[in-house]
């Protein structure tokens, strides 16, 4: 089920850190609640907690160590187990995760000095817990991201929650521990002013184990919760319905983008770039498309089928094999024609063909120039004011709409040397090579 949550699928794709931490806080708790359940009793298996702590710490700072200590803490203070808090806080294994986290800090501000301190530990952890440091969002931010990252299982989550949340849950440990572990890091992060959906990662193993549980343990459904389930039952219906009547329809007009068009207004700009790539390419699927969506479809209408009468197993099978499949069109057919009409990779790989490493390459222009950076395969300098372009010493990576405006003031400047065909992450950035020359 964790490997079939949407949010898990995504990040376990992207080169992010946000996984790398998400694991070791995984392991970390599991190893604590092992230790607290008495299934590991040697020692060392102490040290190993806090070795596991202290690399989450060189994962991605500070939360390494704060996010598994608030479970734990919240844990024993709702067990009232004041015994086992002194013993966690104050055992010796304590100094293996400073000296991890020290050490690597340490070693990181003699390489990077007053820089990486204001940006790593003030500027990503403390402005951005207590002013956003740009991702300012009210307290209620996550609550849409809780169920959209979290489908398909979150359509259970509101079941888990009115059944697990009673005052009963504190003599069960197997469900209090997750319990705990969800909401403890659902509350500190929605109380962090800066917000960023992808933060929320770590706390879906816990709603995964919370859901899992849930369903082994549900009896049949009746009055309100009856109702509920079969509005659920009727929005995958629909869902399966809209699927078939798309692949007819493609079968018919040869078109599989023609369902989609009506929404396309109703997107952001960026939204609507990456929509128009989806549409286009839509096309050149062919049958694979019809075959996936017919396929979902008579998935989804069984799932449908299971939830209203109430076989919720077979309806958490059916979502599994909805997931895979949707995560096999996605990232299989769909994210790549994305990040093809979006990487600077071959824009660039003709730049270092061109440009030499002894020779002046120059950055200009407000744009992400991370991948560019990348596949250049080392620095390149930045200039903040404009060059003489069009001939001279050296070459500009700039951003097309920078190039046009200095084209306006100068109509007869000569044209780029290339032109990307991406348009960078954001989807607004094509750019130009041209040449300069900079004193």
């Amino acid at each position: 089920m964790l490997a079939t949550t949407l949010i898990y699928i995504n990040q376990a794709l992207s080169a992010r850190v946000d996984m790398t931490l998400c694991f070791f806080v995984t392991l970390g708790l599991i190893v604590f609640y092992a230790l607290y359940r008495g299934f590991l009793i040697h020692r060392i298996w102490y040290f190993f907690l806090y070795g596991i702590v202290g690399i989450g710490a060189m994962a991605k700072g500070p939360l390494g160590i704060l996010l598994p200590g608030l479970v734990i803490a919240t844990f024993l203070a709702v067990k009232k187990r004041w015994d086992l808090f002194v013993k966690f806080a104050f055992h010796p294994g304590v100094v293996v995760a400073v000296l991890l986290a020290a050490g690597w800090y340490g070693l990181a501000i003699t390489r990077g000095g007053e820089g990486f301190v204001d940006r790593q530990l003030l500027q990503e952890n403390l402005e951005r817990f207590f002013g956003g440091s740009g991702h300012s969002h009210p307290f209620y931010y996550y609550l849409p991201y809780l169920f959209s990252l979290g489908l398909p299982w979150s359509i259970f989550l509101p079941f888990v929650l009115w059944d697990f949340l009673r005052p009963k849950i504190i003599s069960d440990d197997d469900t209090l521990f997750p319990m705990v572990w969800f909401l403890g890091m659902f509350i500190f992060f929605s109380a962090s002013m800066g917000k960023r959906a992808v933060y929320l990662l770590p706390m879906f193993p816990a709603i995964s184990l919370l859901v899992a549980v849930w369903l082994r343990q549900a009896h049949r459904a009746v009055g309100a919760r009856l109702l509920l389930f079969r509005a659920i039952a009727v929005f995958a219906g629909a869902t399966g319905l809209i699927l078939l009547l798309i692949a007819l329809g493609d079968l018919w007009s040869h078109d599989p983008g023609w369902f989609f068009t009506p929404i396309e207004g109703l997107l952001k700009p960026k939204d609507r770039a990456n929509f128009e790539v989806v549409k286009n390419e839509l096309a050149n699927f062919g049958w694979r498309f019809d075959l996936a969506a017919s396929l979902a479809g008579f998935l989804w209408l069984g799932v449908a089928f299971c939830l209203w009468t109430h076989r919720l197993r077979q309806s958490a099978q059916g979502l599994v094999l909805i997931s895979i499949l949707m995560a096999f069109v996605g990232r299989g057919l769909i994210i790549p024609e994305i990040a093809e009409s979006k990487s600077y990779r071959d824009f660039v790989e003709e730049i270092n063909r061109r440009v030499k490493p002894a020779e002046k390459l120059y950055l200009y222009g407000s744009f992400n120039s991370d991948p560019v950076i990348f596949y250049r395969g080392g620095l390149i300098d930045e200039l903040k004011r404009p060059a003489q372009i069009g001939s001279g010493n050296s070459y500009i990576i700039m951003d097309e709409r920078s190039w046009k405006n200095i084209q306006k003031v100068k109509p007869d400047l000569l044209a780029p040397l290339l032109t990307s065909r991406g348009s960078g992450p954001e989807g607004n950035a094509p750019l130009v090579l041209v040449r300069a020359y900079v004193s």
